[in-house]
């Protein structure tokens, strides 16, 4: 497996397997990669993660702000894509991890939130920036 894809699959099992966050979302954890292709049931949330390009020679393959996760809710009120959304930085926050296949290594440092406007007073949006460290596993070189 690829770092990428490593990092991507430890996060979506670190937020679906969270207890709390399963019971704010109505049971289950709907996390989508990108932009969903279907309807989801509302409340999920989107997660996407953009890699470095700067090529082979650079150590890090990624860093950021580059990791985000967008939290989308119907109801009159926004107080469960509020929940979500803390629940979210609260797991995140200050995560250090290795994934399970040990691909890479990363590190997530919280950046900022916001409200983006939906159009509609019955759906609501909160955006989540992460600052993102991850490296490669055997994949840096020696510092000269």
């Amino acid at each position: 497996m690829d770092a990428a894809k490593a990092v991507l699959a430890d996060l979506w099992d670190t937020l679906t397997a969270d207890a709390t966050l399963k019971v704010l979302s109505g049971g289950t954890v709907r996390l989508f990669r990108g932009e969903a292709n279907e309807n989801p049931t509302s409340p999920y949330a989107v997660h996407d993660l953009n890699w470095n390009s700067d090529g082979g020679d650079d150590w890090a393959v990624c860093d950021g702000p580059e990791y985000t996760v967008d939290v989308f809710c119907e109801g009159e009120i926004p107080d469960i894509a509020d929940a979500i959304s803390d629940r979210i930085v609260k797991i995140l926050e200050g995560r250090q991890a290795t994934t399970p296949e040990g691909d890479a290594h990363y590190t997530l440092s919280f950046f900022s939130a916001g409200n983006v406007p939906t159009g509609s007073h019955k759906e609501w949006q909160r955006s989540l920036i992460f600052w993102i460290y991850a490296f490669a596993v055997g994949q840096i070189g020696a510092v000269v």
